[in-house]
């Protein structure tokens, strides 16, 4: 079994609502607007995995960094 490679980033996986039968849709909760869908749920993160592939060669070929996971040791919390 190929293990998916999403550098660390939390992903999320839900079944549309409105319609019985709906789509799966799997995101990036740190990235808002990544997100893909498919027909079933290992569909919806092998299509979020492409997805990811696409955008790392994209911010390559642009220059630009690509995005990394948050830091979840270096959370602040003021007066909790």
């Amino acid at each position: 079994m190929k293990k998916n490679n999403f550098d660390g980033f939390s992903i999320e996986i839900f079944q549309e609502e409105e319609k019985e039968g709906g789509e799966w849709i799997s995101h990036f909760e740190e990235l808002p607007g990544v997100s893909a869908s498919g027909e079933s749920p290992g569909e919806a993160l092998k299509e979020l995995q492409e997805a990811w592939s696409l955008m790392k060669e994209s911010y390559k070929k642009h220059g630009e960094p690509i995005p990394i996971v948050p830091s979840k040791s270096k959370c602040i919390f003021n007066g909790f």
